[in-house]
């Protein structure tokens, strides 16, 4: 039961990592865009 339990607490914790990393750069690409946008 809680080997499970951890497995998938663990299984969790590494799928909202990736997803904030993916966020993240996202915003960092927009936010390049951007500033490359406004000097042009």
């Amino acid at each position: 039961m809680s080997e499970a339990l951890n497995n998938k607490i663990k299984i969790v914790n590494e799928f909202f990592n990736s997803f904030t990393n993916f966020i993240e750069l996202e915003n960092f690409r927009s936010f390049i865009l951007l500033t490359l946008t406004s000097q042009g």
